[in-house]
């Protein structure tokens, strides 16, 4: 005799092959986006060799193992997203611009707990005007308030955020 309640769960539930369905559909829709997108860069960029377009992505991919979540940047001057990633040369602060005002510089404002001001500037990576780097690490812990500044011929604009040690994390401190 089947158990109470059983009838239920078999009705409201679906075969795992029908659960995937729609993930299926969804991601074969997003291959012939980014397929047909390809087709239309190489057709419309000759010199182009190569193009990769990404959904999602990976959140392991040079993202630091203890690192804040980062930080959207969206102002007057850029957008795009600041964090801290692991490089061969250590953790670094990267800023990945998805748009930016032409001859852009920026540096980055930790405001540490006992006043002092840590400045980072930011330099291309590699010639690429849409990676942005610290030549350095920020200091532990990589809990503060901080400002990026930017700036464009007689533009600039400072955006305040803020990082957080992920919980548990070996470098979070405790405040006595």
């Amino acid at each position: 005799m089947p158990r109470k309640g059983s009838r239920r769960r078999r009705r409201r539930g679906l075969p795992a092959s029908r659960l995937d369905q729609p993930a299926r559909l969804l991601l074969a829709a997003a291959n012939n986006i980014a397929a047909s997108l390809k087709t239309e860069l190489f057709a419309h960029i000759p010199a182009l060799d190569a193009a990769t377009v990404r959904f999602a992505e990976p959140r392991t991919e040079g993202r630091h193992h203890h690192a804040p979540d980062p930080f959207l940047v969206s102002g007057k001057l850029a957008s795009g997203l600041l964090e801290i990633i692991d490089t061969p040369q250590g953790e670094r602060m990267r800023l990945r611009l998805s748009r930016h005002a032409e001859g852009l510089r920026a540096k980055v404002a930790i405001e540490r707990a006992d006043g002092a001001v840590e400045s980072l500037p930011l330099s291309p990576v590699g010639g690429d005007h849409h990676y942005l780097q610290t030549l350095v690490a920020p200091a532990e812990p990589h809990e503060f308030s901080a400002r990026l500044q930017l700036a464009a011929g007689p533009d600039s604009e400072d955006l305040s955020f803020v990082m957080a040690e992920p919980e548990g994390d070996p470098h979070e401190h405790v405040n006595g």
